[in-house]
This record gives C-alpha cells, sequence and structure tokens, in this order.
C-alpha cells in the first residue's frame, strides 16, 4: 500500500469494500474500495503462492494496521468461501451486509460445472445459472431455483453439483441474486470490471516475472487515483 491507497482505503472503506482472491500460479489478494465515481479501486495487494485462512488473515491485520483502525463497511463484497469473511469480523468490525463478488461467483460456476461429464447437461446448468442470477422477479427466482435443483438431483450427473449449490448458494441468494438484493446491480458491475482488469495486467506481466506484475499493478493504481 502507498499513502494516496492508505487515505483512500480510510475515506471510503466505511461504505463498500471488496477483498477476494485472483487465482494463479502466485495468486493476488486484493482489497479494494467503491469511490465517489463509482469505481473499483484498489488498495491493498498481497501475492502468496498460497492460499489458506491464515494468509488471509495476516492480509487483514496488516490492512488494518496501515490505516491505523477498524472499518465497519457498509457492505463487503468477498469470493464465496469465508475466510475472508471469517479474518473480516475478527479483526475489523462485522458489515451491515455480504455480497459475493461477481468475478468470484463466475469462476466458482465455471469451475464446478466442469466436473458434469455430460455435456449437454453442463450447458443446462450454466444456463440456468446466468438466468436465476439476472432473474429481476422474486417469485420467478423462487421458481426457477426450486425447479433447478429438483432437475439437478434427480440426475446422476448432476447431483454432485446441486449439493454444492445448495451449500454456497441457494440458502444465500440475497449474497448474488439481483432479485433478492438490489445493491448487486449497483455493487458487482464496477468490481467485476476492476478484477478482470488487474487479472488481464498481472497475466501479461508475469512473463518477465513478479516483480514486473507488482510494478505494471502500481502504474495502474497511480492512473486510477490521478484520474479521480
Amino acid at each position: 500500500m502507498n499513502d494516496a491507497q492508505v487515505d483512500m482505503a480510510r475515506r471510503h472503506g466505511t461504505n463498500v469494500v471488496s477483498a477476494c482472491v485472483i487465482q494463479a500460479e502466485i495468486s493476488t489478494l486484493m482489497i479494494s474500495v467503491l469511490d465517489d465515481l463509482g469505481r473499483g479501486v484498489p488498495v491493498a495487494f498481497l501475492f502468496s503462492n498460497a492460499i489458506t485462512p491464515v494468509i488471509v488473515d495476516i492480509f487483514i491485520v496488516c490492512f488494518k494496521e496501515a490505516i491505523g483502525f477498524k472499518i465497519k463497511p457498509r457492505i463487503l463484497v468477498t469470493d464465496v468461501g469465508d475466510s475472508f469473511s471469517f479474518a473480516w469480523s475478527k479483526h475489523m468490525i462485522e458489515p451491515h451486509s455480504r455480497l459475493y463478488c461477481g468475478y468470484c461467483v463466475e469462476l466458482s460456476w465455471k469451475e464446478y460445472s466442469e466436473s458434469i461429464e455430460n455435456q449437454e447437461k453442463r450447458v443446462d446448468v450454466k444456463a440456468a445459472l446466468n438466468l436465476m442470477k439476472i432473474e429481476p422477479s422474486k417469485a420467478t427466482f423462487s421458481d426457477k431455483i426450486k425447479n433447478a435443483l429438483s432437475d439437478w438431483n434427480s440426475s446422476p450427473d448432476t447431483k454432485q453439483f446441486a449439493s454444492y449449490f445448495v451449500l454456497y448458494y441457494s440458502r444465500w441468494p440475497s449474497r448474488w441474486a439481483q432479485s433478492c438484493n438490489e445493491s448487486l446491480a449497483v455493487v458487482q458491475p464496477p468490481f467485476l470490471s476492476l478484477h478482470e482488469t488487474i487479472s488481464r495486467i498481472y497475466s501479461n506481466a508475469y512473463a518477465k516475472g513478479l516483480d514486473s506484475s507488482v510494478k505494471a499493478l502500481m502504474k495502474h493504481v497511480r492512473k486510477v487515483l490521478l484520474e479521480g
């Protein structure tokens, strides 16, 4: 973190904060905030070849020490797992609400749907997921999720995926389904765009080594801060 990032975190940390991982050979843990222009702005990075609850815990502790106080965001956007959420609640202040990162949701769905060997059913599952995510009507969403789970549980090809979906998604629709949380339509797009940008910059520079990736990311951060 540089001084400008610390200042940005202090000024905007009580609104919307995103804390997620961009997976790679050397993964990037990133904390970002939503600024006055509605942009996702990275305020902290950590690079690690192992993403464990201990690493996430250390990252949040270092972030808290850098800004000098505990933050209670209005919304905390995290990946689908609980490591960031647990670490934030332990070292910061629990947010008013939690949402899933759209970038992480899409990657998670892609990863787990690949375990469905039947290609036709895999395509059907992906289509059903995308429709559920953007469905505007809560009643229609409820019908869609009920019918999808019934269908997936009735087939050996998709039964395992159904269990995964229940564990992380059907019990928490307000974290990912637009019909259940109006904030998603406002909060997710800028962070989705940010994650795609950071992932691209990091990947393009990584061929020259980790140092090149770090320099490229910080150059992008400076550009974003100057534009603001």
